[in-house]
Order: C-alpha cells, then sequence, then structure tokens
C-alpha cells in the first residue's frame, strides 16, 4: 500500500498541469497560490521559507527522495511563473532552488514546462 507521500507525489503531475494552465492563461496569483498549498502539501513547508533558508536546508530536513523531486518541479514551476511576471532575478532564484534539490537526489535539471 502506497504511503501518504507517495500518494501525494503520484497526484502532482495533475496539480503541476493545472497551475502551467493557470499561469499560461495569466491566472498568477491562482497559480501561486495552488503552488503554495501544494508545497505545504509535499513537504511541509511555504515557498517563503525555502526561499528565505535555501534549498538545502529544506532538503536536509526530507528523507524521502521523491518528495525532494516533487519539491523541484514545483521549484522549477515557480521560475516559470516569475519570468511570465517579469521577474528575472525571482525566475533565475527559483531555477536554482530547483537545480539545488535535484543535486540532492543526483537527476539533472532537464527544463520546465
Amino acid at each position: 500500500m502506497p504511503s501518504y507521500v507517495e500518494r501525494m507525489i503520484e497526484g502532482l503531475a495533475a496539480v503541476l498541469a493545472r497551475i502551467a494552465a493557470r499561469r499560461k492563461s495569466g491566472k498568477l496569483d491562482d497559480a501561486e497560490a495552488e503552488l503554495a498549498e501544494t508545497f505545504r502539501r509535499i513537504a511541509g513547508v511555504i515557498p517563503e521559507l525555502l526561499d528565505a533558508v535555501g534549498a538545502e536546508a529544506v532538503a536536509a530536513q526530507l528523507t524521502n527522495p521523491e518528495q525532494i523531486l516533487a519539491l523541484s518541479d514545483l521549484c522549477s514551476e515557480r521560475a516559470e511563473i516569475e519570468a511570465v511576471r517579469g521577474d528575472t532575478a525571482g525566475a533565475e532564484r527559483w531555477r536554482r532552488h530547483a537545480e539545488v534539490l535535484r543535486g540532492r537526489v543526483g537527476r539533472s535539471e532537464t527544463g520546465a514546462s
């Protein structure tokens, strides 16, 4: 039987698709709100905390590699939202967070949607 974390991660693809659709339709606040809720459900943190303390510190508290990869995917989507808003520095910062998280589990950046 899958664990709670495994079930949450299985639904991540659908959540990321909804967030991306909202981003692409210009509903950035809605996209960001769902993204923040998903951060909390997957990893128990809010995006602002990860941004403040760094991805490495948050990843150090997580034991499940799939959970870390899910968080990385969420950071990549946050980067896309920041890019649409025109915040290139913010977008780059979130891309770096995603890369750090992927590096924790040995997976390289493959790009965001």
